[in-house]
């Protein structure tokens, strides 16, 4: 159990230490038991951040870095299951003072609020309220009995001792505007008066008031024990006595008051003395002019249209009117700007002004605006448009005509009088447009303005095709220029080659596009194109191959696909014909035979391609026995793609009697692959059909081919082939045993040991590699070799892997692996430089790549 001593708890395993000496250096008393159960222990305290782990002091000390709230753990056996963890805080505060100050004295309804402070966990005062503070409302003694967070008690108190102060007497006062009175108040230490407005003290004990209008003044003064009184005083400011008199008097008059006198509005104020002891009074005289008006009236506006071409016109207009409440004549209106009426008015806006005065000095003017209307319509300037191609009109926009007018609010009405609109379709050659346009003033005006439609044509020759010549990818043509015409006035267009090549120029087999664009100066463009196909014939050989002569024969039929050809010419048909060496299913000696075709097609190519075919010795077998008339042969042992042994075994019987059936030895137990039991196996030589069983008992342990067909003899021959499984391979020689017919029998034992084991080759189907075989060596890529036989020097033909990682492994004729090769991004040819190392003989080439099928091939290698 992890403990420590504590001063309080706050919870299962959370203890609380604390000091209140305002000391922060605190030793923690490790109490955890029982002590000899306990292998390890951690202290962790944060320190405003940084964190403390302490491992070898059982009994903490630290020196925290003030006073404040620490949160840190005491952990026992981490990790265990009698591990335990104790929660510890440590709470440092500074020592404690308790100090209500000094004695109080109050005055009547004051209070007094009395604080302990906050560095007290309790509190108790002398009614045993527990509050921080307390309110004292009255004379007494009070006390508090304060602890601190440790436990600490301290005590304290004050004596609170009380007053009051003596009433005010202030009497409300009227007064006349302009008097003032004094107000006193004896016997405070502080005044405060308030307004201050018509004072001329605020903190007096006496003070002289002059206030303007009737004002309540307030007076707080205290003792000097701080005892307060309030008085409120009312002085009155009594109104004056006024009369308002109102005099009215046209210009030119006067008015005379108090010996004064007065010819323009204003107010005049008199004050009169009091005759009865009361205030004085004030009169009050109000001068006022009596109004007059003038009023001029102009006519309204006028508009008028300018006639014709006409640069002036006359114009009536109606005189202004003059009214007038001023006595005396009505004055008549003067022009002060602009023409009189019947004047010769200029085109636009003409401002007329009059102007009246009267005796009584009233002014008025008015004025008004002849408008002498003038219209003016704009055609857009003459166009000249390109048609483009071979159309018979275009489209053209042009911008409208614009009028102008100062009719007022008036927009002009333009009409289409001759031509298309803007938009129309505009044939080739001129065109010619009007417009009118009319305003509500009655303007009129027109005007005109041409569309000329220039055109061009260019005319490309016909499409060319040429043959390149035999193995060439470009070929020199010549062609005829492109031809164009236009009506633009003036102007030869100018032709130049866009796309292509020029006339004469180098071009790539394929189809190759030329074109040329015209241009004229009236802006019209026009293009043309036509094709020179350049044609091409390649035809691939196929890839040479190797074969190995059929046991017995002297010729080995070997079949080959035609070349392939691949031509641009339109026409695709192309014809093969064979310069050189055999056709293909023919029968071909030991040896490299070259084969030639030439390839011919419509559009005049031509192109040639060769291979070779290489046929091969077959190699002897691996050992033979004769046995009286009977010869047993051991022709090779190859490995399959999952490493199951094949062998094949030829037996000749050279007896006159037919042969009945051979058996061929299988190790203790195991059944062969293939033939299967039951199945009818075909010699791949002859094509003869034996029954086969799988496994034969007798006389050993067997696999038993019966003749169906009639049984060899006279020198005849077949080869029969076997699979085991993986691993099943016999000892040192095979048991062979062959019966007659007339019940003779022969038997032989075929050593393996000199026979070594070779990769499958199932590109050899004469030599009887199962359907399974054939098919996956179809699919394989084909390996070409050159020169073979080699001197040290194989050149390896990698087009089906260029540009990829492969593995390249060498077999020699004893089935060893002498050399193992990662080669990458392999280029079109491969070097392999065999030194003296390498013995002379046969040898097997095995190329895999990273991804895909793998291929093989064979070699002789002879200095």
């Amino acid at each position: 159990t992890a403990l420590v001593d504590y001063d309080d708890l706050a919870g299962p395993q959370q203890y609380i230490i604390r000091k209140c000496d305002g000391s922060t250096s605190v030793t923690i008393d490790n109490q955890s038991f029982p002590f000899d159960n306990i292998g390890n222990f951690e202290w962790t305290f944060d320190l405003n951040g940084n964190i403390i782990q302490n491992t070898t002091d059982f009994d903490l000390s630290l020196d925290f870095p003030g006073l404040g709230i620490y949160n840190g753990a005491l952990i026992l056996n981490e990790g265990l299951d009698c591990g335990d963890t104790a929660y510890i805080q440590v709470q440092l505060f500074a020592p404690a003072s308790l100090d209500l100050g000094p004695d109080y004295s109050i005055c009547q309804d004051t209070n007094i609020v009395l604080d302990a402070g906050p560095d007290f966990a309790e509190y108790i005062w002398q009614d045993g309220s527990t509050g921080q503070t307390f309110t004292a409302t009255s004379i007494g003694v009070y006390y508090v009995e304060a602890t601190d967070p440790c436990g600490n008690v301290l005590r304290d108190s004050v004596f609170v001792t009380g007053g009051t102060a003596p009433p005010i007497a202030l009497n409300d006062v009227s007064i006349c505007p302009g008097e003032s009175v004094t107000l006193s108040a004896t016997g405070f230490e502080m005044y405060a008066w308030s307004p201050g407005n018509g004072l001329d003290c605020t903190d007096c004990p006496t003070v002289i008031a002059q206030p303007t209008v009737t004002t309540t003044y307030s007076l707080l003064a205290s003792t000097q024990s701080g005892c307060t009184s309030e008085a409120l005083v009312t002085i009155t400011v009594l109104p004056t006595p006024m009369q308002t008199y109102v005099i009215q008097f046209y210009p030119n008059q006067s008015v005379t008051i108090g010996g004064e006198t007065y010819t323009q509005p204003t107010t005049v104020t008199i004050p009169v003395a009091s005759t009865t002891g009361g205030c004085d009074s004030l009169n009050t005289y109000i001068l006022e002019l009596l109004p007059t008006t003038l009023n001029i009236e102009c006519p309204p506006n006028v508009t008028v249209a300018l006639p014709g071409n006409a640069s002036t016109i006359a114009v009536d207009y109606d005189l202004p009117v003059v009214t007038t409440d001023c006595p005396g004549a009505t004055p008549d209106a003067e022009l002060t700007q602009g023409l009189p009426s019947g004047g010769e008015f200029s085109a636009g806006v003409n401002t007329v002004c009059y102007a009246a005065a009267n005796t009584c000095d009233n002014q008025d003017s008015c004025c008004f605006t002849v408008t002498v209307t003038t219209l003016d319509i704009q055609c857009p300037p003459d166009l000249t448009v390109a048609l483009p191609g071979n159309t018979g009109a275009v489209a053209v926009d042009y911008d409208l005509p614009t009028a102008t007018t100062d009719c007022p609010g008036d927009m002009p009405d333009i009409q289409l009088t001759q031509g298309l609109a803007s938009g129309g379709d505009f044939p080739a050659g001129v065109n010619t447009v009007c417009y009118e346009a009319s305003t509500s003033c009655g303007n009129q005006d027109s005007c005109c303005f041409t569309v000329t439609v220039t055109t061009l044509d260019l005319q490309c020759p016909p499409d060319i095709t040429v043959a390149a010549p035999n193995g060439a990818n470009t070929i020199a043509v010549d062609y005829d220029a492109p031809t164009a015409t236009t009506n633009c006035p003036g102007d030869t267009p100018d032709i130049q080659l866009t796309q292509g090549s020029p006339s004469g120029g180098v071009f790539a087999a394929g189809l190759n596009t030329v074109c040329y664009a015209a241009t004229t100066s009236c802006g019209n463009q026009d293009e043309c194109c036509f094709t020179v196909m350049v044609t091409t014939l390649d035809i691939q050989c196929p890839a040479n191959q190797t074969v190995e002569l059929p046991v017995a024969a002297v010729t080995a039929n070997v079949d080959y696909n035609d070349p392939t050809s691949t031509t641009n010419c339109p026409d695709p048909m192309v014809d093969l014909i064979l310069l050189q060496g055999q056709a293909s299913g023919s029968g071909f000696a030991v040896g490299v035979h070259e084969i030639c075709y030439e390839g011919q097609n419509n559009c005049g190519n031509r192109d040639t391609c060769c291979f070779t075919i290489t046929v091969l010795d077959p190699p002897p077998p691996c050992d033979i026995k004769t046995i009286g008339c009977m010869k047993f042969e051991l022709l090779d042992i190859r490995l399959d793609s999952i490493n199951q042994p094949r062998f094949r075994i030829r037996t000749t019987n050279f007896c006159d009697t037919e042969m009945d059936y051979v058996a061929n030895e299988l190790p203790p137990g195991i059944i062969a692959v293939t033939p299967l039991e039951g199945s009818i196996y075909t010699a791949p030589n002859t094509g003869n059909t034996y029954r086969v069983r799988n496994p034969n008992a007798s006389p050993f342990y067997s696999l038993r081919y019966r003749s169906i067909s009639p049984g060899l003899k006279n020198g005849e021959s077949d080869i029969f082939e076997h699979r085991l499984t993986q691993q099943s391979f016999p000892n040192n020689y095979i048991h062979m045993y062959a019966k007659l017919k007339n019940g003779q029998s022969f038997e032989a034992y075929l050593n393996t040991f000199y026979c070594p084991v070779q990769p499958w080759e199932g590109n050899k189907p004469a030599e009887g590699a199962d359907r399974e075989a054939l098919g996956t060596s179809l699919m394989q890529p084909a390996l070409s070799l050159r020169p073979n036989p080699s001197t040290g020097l194989v050149l390896v033909d990698m087009q089906a892997w260029l540009g990829q990682d492969v593995q390249l492994r060498l077999i020699n004729a004893q089935g060893q692996e002498v050399m193992d090769q990662q080669y990458r991004d392999v280029n079109e040819w491969l070097e392999l430089n065999l030194d003296q190392r390498f013995a002379d003989g046969l040898y097997f080439l095995v190329v895999q790549p990273a991804s895909g099928v793998r291929a093989t091939a064979t070699f002789v290698l002879k200095r």
